[in-house]
């Protein structure tokens, strides 16, 4: 049953994050009335840590007592890392440096864990050529 609710959740991210988005495909965007309404209906705004998923996805899955596996789905090339710890807030250990290649899903193996322990995590990434590198998921 675990395997059947990870495959479906990874099938829904994937098609979230490879569907395109509005003008992207080659259609013309909707045109906005004066009240910012498309056809009568009101224009939906996605909060942001919903609308990121269009860009970035992070699924944790595999656990055991020492492991548990990142599978990191992104839209563009990245570089990203992962930052854990045992205190909410407070992430002293960190994985490598990762490319990660557009669409193409990557797995990163936090290892080393101690066994019936609460892990916190956060994804850190960059897009190639940047210097700055952005807060994902905590």
């Amino acid at each position: 049953m675990k395997r059947f609710f990870y495959a479906l959740v990874t099938a829904l991210l994937l098609l979230a994050v490879l569907s395109p988005l509005p003008g992207q495909d080659g259609r013309k965007k909707p045109q906005e009335g004066k009240e910012g309404r498309r056809k009568g209906k009101k224009k939906i705004v996605l909060p942001a840590d919903v609308a990121a998923l269009r860009e970035l996805s992070v699924i944790l899955g595999r656990p055991t007592d020492k492991s548990v596996t990142a599978n990191i789905l992104s839209r563009d090339a990245l570089k990203a890392y992962i930052e854990y710890g045992t205190v909410s807030g407070e992430y002293p250990d960190k994985t490598d440096e990762t490319d990660i290649a557009a669409a193409t899903a990557l797995e990163i193996t936090l290892a080393k864990l101690k066994p019936d322990t609460r892990y916190y995590y956060r994804l850190r990434y960059r897009k190639r050529r940047r210097s700055h590198w952005i807060l994902a998921f905590q």
